[in-house]
């Protein structure tokens, strides 16, 4: 009989900290404000995010995927117990049969894994021996393998992928980011290579035209100019930011909504108009041991423990407030609240680790603590009490200041898709919460929880309080 070693998993819109456990007095001891650097790659196990779909790297370095498949995200070559991710069990009108799994997989041909990076459709792994391997979505060149003929033309509606994971070529890294349909490297040397979308000024070198979307993009990894000495880089969905070991923060790409952290009058113009910074730019102010970037925001975690914000605001996802500038939306009377300076998140101290995605951190006791939107039940508090104009449309629930999540007891690590989280506990347990119509935080609940979703005429499956369920790792 074949014996394999279980990891037990909980589905959770909060994660709450254990009743029993006393939080420390540091009033007198300021020492304790400053932890040591934050390690890159972070210890194992370790947990990421997409967009619809969800990864834990285990503790023997193989790497677990579940929720959508329909690009191949989750890496697995053959079917598993693949289902409707939506349609009559997610309660949903639009299907992709065959193209979900509820339960985790393990990705195919991978092993010794030692980081996990997940972009809105695809994910890329960094092994212990340096290489960098990519899998899923590839329509901006994101998996960084060039015109090979194992990805596969067409997954769903002309957009290119690869099911299985393939070998960047070219690079040794130390550490990998991912987000949006940009993949990026810190390289042994300290300096950085991305590959993937380069419309908005991510990879000023970028060579290639990308068929599907005829913007500009890279196929394999190419070089950034102006940036050195790097021990770690974060991606959001249009812009990059990276942290040199002197603590400085230098950001590119996309500046509409300030993300980069300069002012967005002094950024360029580049597709549809778009505001961005063609050069690495300092982000003053901030001297950081971590960065981390959400889809238009990014925040730092500094020496003392406290986080900064800065970008778009329309969610909550600063944690500081109500962000006092405007920057357009879509919707011309209804502008998005924006600063391009960084600004402190309310509620934070003591601060340990940045969960990637910017809206969640984990202090030195363990507990986890999240702000921003709630539409999802990402926040894990059972409801937000505040409200937040996102998207231009009605007040939906978020938090603008940081709020401790109430089940999921000490964590190690944790990560945040912006519409679903999960973490680590310290016990192995996994836990996961929000946004569910493509399985990312596991099977429909029943009786079926259901969200707010933009439009706010329409609600779609969601994970609200914790839940328990576990997967084998074969051996």
């Amino acid at each position: 009989m074949t014996v394999g070693r279980r990891i037990h998993f909980g589905l959770a819109v909060g994660l709450v900290v254990a009743a029993d456990c006393q939080r420390r007095d540091h009033s007198s001891d300021r020492s304790a404000l400053i932890a040591p650097p934050v390690e890159m790659p972070e210890p194992l196990p370790q947990i990421a995010t997409g967009v619809g779909f969800s990864c834990l790297l285990s503790r023997d370095g193989r790497v677990l995927c579940w929720g959508d498949n329909a690009l191949g995200q989750l890496g697995a070559s053959g079917r598993g117990k693949s289902e409707n991710c939506t349609g009559e069990a997610y309660q949903q009108e639009v299907e992709f049969p065959g193209r979900c799994d509820a339960e985790p997989r393990v990705v195919t041909g991978l092993d010794q894994v030692r980081q996990l990076a997940l972009g809105h459709s695809h994910a890329c792994a960094l092994r212990r021996d340096g290489s960098v391997w990519c899998w899923g979505s590839n329509w901006q060149g994101q998996v960084g393998v060039g015109k090979d003929a194992r990805v596969t033309a067409a997954c769903r509606d002309d957009v290119a992928c690869a099911r299985t994971p393939l070998l960047v070529p070219g690079i040794r890294a130390r550490s990998i980011a991912a987000g949006g349909a940009t993949s990026c490297a810190v390289l042994e040397s300290g300096q950085v290579a991305c590959w993937g979308d380069a419309g908005f000024a991510q990879i000023a070198k970028a060579t290639d035209r990308c068929t599907v979307s005829n913007l500009p993009c890279a196929l394999t990894p190419v070089p950034i100019d102006g940036v050195a000495g790097v021990s770690q880089v974060a991606v959001g969905v249009w812009h990059v930011c990276a942290l040199q070991r002197d603590g400085r923060v230098l950001c590119w790409g996309g500046n509409k909504h300030g993300q980069v952290g300069v002012s967005r009058k002094s950024s360029a113009r580049c597709f549809h108009d778009y505001s961005c910074v063609h050069e690495p730019a300092t982000v003053p102010g901030v001297r950081a041991r971590q960065v981390v970037t959400g889809a238009f925001h990014s925040c730092a975690l500094e020496a003392d423990g406290h986080v900064k914000c800065w970008g778009r605001d329309d969610g909550g996802q600063l944690g500081a407030g109500t962000a006092d500038e405007q920057c357009a939306s879509p919707f011309p009377d209804m502008p998005y609240p924006c600063t391009s300076t960084p600004r402190s998140v309310q509620g934070l101290t003591r601060v340990t680790r940045l969960a990637a995605g910017g809206t969640c951190a984990i202090n030195d006791d363990g507990h986890l603590l999240c702000w921003g939107s709630d539409v999802f039940g990402q926040l894990g508090v059972g409801g937000a009490a505040g409200r937040c104009r996102i998207n231009g449309g009605e007040e939906l629930p978020c938090s603008r200041a940081a709020v401790t999540v109430a089940d999921a007891g000490l964590v190690t690590a944790a990560a945040s898709s912006g519409l679903h989280v999960c973490a680590v506990r310290r016990d192995d347990g996994l836990l996961c919460w929000g946004a569910n119509d493509r399985a990312e935080s596991g099977p429909p609940s029943k009786p079926m929880d259901l969200c707010v979703h933009i439009p706010p005429d329409q609600k779609g499956p969601c994970v609200r309080r914790p839940r328990e369920l576990s997967a084998v790792v074969p051996p």
